[in-house]
This record gives C-alpha cells, sequence and structure tokens, in this order.
C-alpha cells in the first residue's frame, strides 16, 4: 500500500513539475513579445505620420467676400491683392464719402494667379486665400498614457510659416488678420492600429512656448 501511494506522489509531483516547466516556457515566450509591444516607436515614423497628418498642416487664410461692405483696413488689403495680381475688383464704391472711415461695397473676383493659389478654400460667399501655412519645429517623447490604451504622448512645436502671399501683403494686413507670431507647442496621443502608428482624437489646444 505504501508503495502504491508512494508511486502516486511521484507521479503527481512529476506532473505538476511538468506543467509549471510549461507555464514559465509560455512566459519567456510572451515576454519579447509584449516588451516589443511597449517599446516607443522609432521617432522617424513619428515624424512621418505627424508630418503627413491633415491635423499639423492647417493654412491661415485671409476671407474675401464676393460681394459685401468692407471696412478700411481690409478694403486696404483688397486693393493690393488687386495690384498683386490676385484678384480684380469690379466694383469699389463708398458707402458714405462724407465720413473718412465710411466702408465701401466691393464686388470681387479670383483672377487666374488667385485661383491657382495652393490651399486656397473656396466658399459659398467667399475665399479664403492662405497667408499662412503651419510648421512643425520639433517633437519630443512625452511618456506614456495610463492603462489599458497606454498611449504615446509627444509634445509638438509648430509656427505659422508665411505664404508667398502672406509675405506680400503683410505690411497691410492688421495684427487681428495675421497668423500668431512665435512657437506654439500643443500635446499629440499616438497608438498603434492593425495598419502601423495613427494618431488618436485631434491636437490639443496649443499654448504660445516661452522664450
Amino acid at each position: 500500500m505504501c508503495i502504491v501511494l508512494g508511486r502516486r506522489f511521484h507521479r503527481l509531483t512529476a506532473l505538476l513539475l511538468l506543467v509549471l516547466l510549461i507555464t514559465g516556457c509560455d512566459r519567456s515566450a510572451q515576454q519579447p513579445a509584449e516588451n516589443a509591444a511597449a517599446a516607443e516607436p522609432e521617432s522617424s515614423a513619428v515624424e512621418s505620420l505627424l508630418r503627413s497628418s491633415a491635423d499639423y498642416q492647417h493654412w491661415f487664410r485671409f476671407y474675401v467676400r464676393h460681394a459685401s461692405y468692407v471696412y478700411p483696413g481690409d478694403a486696404t488689403v483688397y486693393r493690393e491683392l488687386r495690384r498683386l495680381g490676385y484678384i480684380n475688383i469690379e466694383a469699389d464704391n463708398l458707402e458714405n464719402r462724407q465720413l473718412p472711415a465710411s466702408r465701401s461695397f466691393m464686388i470681387v473676383s479670383l483672377t487666374d494667379r488667385g485661383s491657382a493659389l495652393p490651399g486656397l478654400e473656396a466658399g459659398h460667399d467667399s475665399w479664403g486665400l492662405p497667408i499662412g501655412q503651419q510648421q512643425i519645429v520639433s517633437i519630443t517623447p512625452a511618456g506614456q498614457g495610463p492603462a489599458p490604451e497606454r498611449l504615446y504622448r509627444y509634445n509638438v512645436v509648430y509656427k505659422w510659416e508665411p505664404t508667398q502671399l502672406g509675405s506680400e501683403i503683410e505690411m497691410e494686413l492688421a495684427a487681428k488678420s495675421k497668423p500668431p507670431s512665435g512657437l506654439i507647442q500643443t500635446e499629440v496621443h499616438i497608438g498603434r492600429g492593425t495598419s502601423g502608428l495613427v494618431v488618436i482624437g485631434h491636437p490639443m489646444r496649443g499654448v504660445p512656448v516661452q522664450p
């Protein structure tokens, strides 16, 4: 009886050791895969992703209405755009010639040069003429977010780069019509999708970078 119990004990012990050995091997095999999944994406891949993202290729535009009353400051810009060959002004009539700050009623059309502008936005009653474009300056890793998503965080610094048109009419533009100056920082979240890296959500509101 003792011999039978002993044999059963040895067999149970051997079976238990075998299970532990298999479990340990599975964990060892899974560990590199988990580590690889947690590895931070290559900086070049992140940069390529963000530079091709529409969320980081925005245009800053000055809007010209087809037909409307235009205040003196903007009317000056309209006339400069005509001088540069981007628009035609078919009507330019002061609302009240007795008032020095009177509005002008203007009817405008685009020239071929204006129609060929990269980033032109055509609306039902206006055109958005591109005077600046978002340009990424730097991308810096900022760690990972909490589980379960564990999204990768990056600080993105960008600036508004004037277009050729923006440089040409800069002197005529009011401050409110110009792109923000200086560097701006925002945070972006990136995850791993089935086909590679993906930007999650939209960029957060940017804040000026202190010099």
